[in-house]
């Protein structure tokens, strides 16, 4: 049962990314959580489990594009 929509969970995702900066995790589930947990805990209303991991995936996925664009410009740097 979701509530959020699609665009405010990548908003907030973004949003969270934004302010946390990459993981550089191989498997970053966990550190996105805690920090969902924690942004959580001062919003406006409660989040719902299914809410909560939709953010979580969202920002793995901008994660992970992020570092594999960091890791192409070190790449090309290095060339």
């Amino acid at each position: 049962m979701r509530v959020m929509r699609d665009a405010t969970a990548v908003a907030t995702a973004q949003k969270l990314l934004h302010a946390c900066g990459p993981s550089w995790l191989g498997d970053s589930y966990d550190h996105w959580s805690a920090v969902v947990k924690a942004w959580a805990v001062g919003s406006t209303r409660s989040l719902h489990d299914d809410d909560r991991r939709a953010i979580i995936y969202r920002i793995q996925e901008m994660d992970e594009a992020k570092m594999e664009f960091s890791r192409a410009l070190e790449n090309e740097e290095n060339a």
